[in-house]
């Protein structure tokens, strides 16, 4: 079973606790890690490897700094708590993988795997060159991006390649086609995965990538909060049952709570990650303070969630939004007024 993650220095421990819970969950051997390698220290490697080696793992490690530079020099940017541009690499996966490797299952360092892999590594790939679950983008942002409104926006952050299938037909130029004209784009890599495999992927059930937004919100608040009736294909009862247990965790960024790696963590399945934390290399070590990159808004609605939770939320947020922004125009009547 191949696995792939894509790491520097300042995100090694969560790749590591990611990489120590697929070794628990998954009992199929042999499993061997590529570490698309964006800046790791000699200490980081060596204990990352001596964890895939005490459970009969191997770590391969590639690097990338070749293939960042490029992206650099196109003016492309990262997104995230940790911005940087190392999120890029999985789409140079086809030429950077051995020969023998035909699917990989990539996974960003913020997941937790808390069941076998083995079904999902087994997703028949036939005619597709990736599978991952949708994620709750709405239907502006998708047609703003140029896909159509009605077509599913993937998370990036758990994708099933097909290796095999991409060498055929990836173009090796992507990047010359997707960044022309100077375009930059808002969700970096993941925007680029959706436009290059909308008619190529096939989409995951939930459980392959239980991400925050899912478990802060239910699916009829996250339509209210992204204005959009028709988002996601998700029911309720999936949800529900994704709450009892789920395959992976995703502990992507959301601005309502605050990450399991932090102190005073509020993500609703943080303990989870922390238990495999203690496990870790890692364990004992302080957490530290969250990055102070919230904007008011942000703030506002961090705030708002903790007061209300998760069902009323998405409803008072509606009302304050609907209350600001019609203050805001009667202000600005009467200051034309003035004038």
């Amino acid at each position: 079973m191949y696995l792939c993650y894509a790491a520097d220095e300042q995100f090694s421990m969560q790749t590591g606790v990611s990489m120590l819970s697929v070794l628990h969950a998954t009992p199929v051997r042999p499993i061997c890690f590529f570490i698309l390698d964006g800046g790791l220290q000699p200490r980081s490697r060596a204990t990352l490897s001596a964890l895939a080696a005490a459970h009969d793992a191997e770590v391969r490690y590639i690097d990338i700094l070749p293939q960042l530079d490029s992206i650099r020099r196109y003016g492309q940017k990262a997104w995230g708590d940790f911005p940087s541009l190392v999120t890029w690499a999985r789409l140079f996966l086809p030429q950077l993988l051995p020969a023998e490797v035909d699917r990989v299952l990539y996974l960003d360092g913020d997941t937790l795997v808390a069941g076998d892999l083995s079904e999902l590594y087994a997703t028949d790939l036939s005619g597709v060159s990736i599978a991952a679950v949708e994620d709750c983008v709405n239907r502006q942002y998708r047609a703003a991006l140029g896909l159509t409104p009605e077509a599913p926006y993937i998370n990036a952050g758990v994708l099933l390649f097909h290796i095999a299938q991409l060498r055929r037909t990836i173009p090796f130029n992507w990047a010359d086609l997707y960044f022309r004209e100077g375009k930059v784009y808002p969700m970096a890599d993941q925007d680029v995965i959706n436009l290059m495999f909308a008619d190529s992927c096939r989409h995951l059930p939930l459980r392959y990538n239980y991400n925050v937004w899912f478990r802060t919100l239910s699916p009829a608040g996250l339509r209210l909060l992204m204005e959009d009736p028709t988002l996601c294909s998700f029911s309720d009862q999936e949800v529900a049952d994704c709450a009892q247990g789920a395959v992976i965790y995703h502990f992507n960024t959301c601005k309502l709570v605050i990450r399991p790696w932090y102190q005073g963590q509020t993500d609703p399945a943080g303990e989870l990650w922390r238990a495999m934390y203690a496990q870790s290399p890692w364990a004992g070590q302080p957490f530290s303070a969250e990055p102070q990159n919230l904007t008011r808004g942000d703030r506002r609605d961090r705030r708002m969630y903790q007061l209300f939770g998760r069902r009323v939320f998405p409803y008072v947020h509606e009302i304050d939004f609907r209350l600001r922004s019609f203050f805001s125009r009667l202000l600005l009547r009467r200051g034309r007024k003035g004038n």
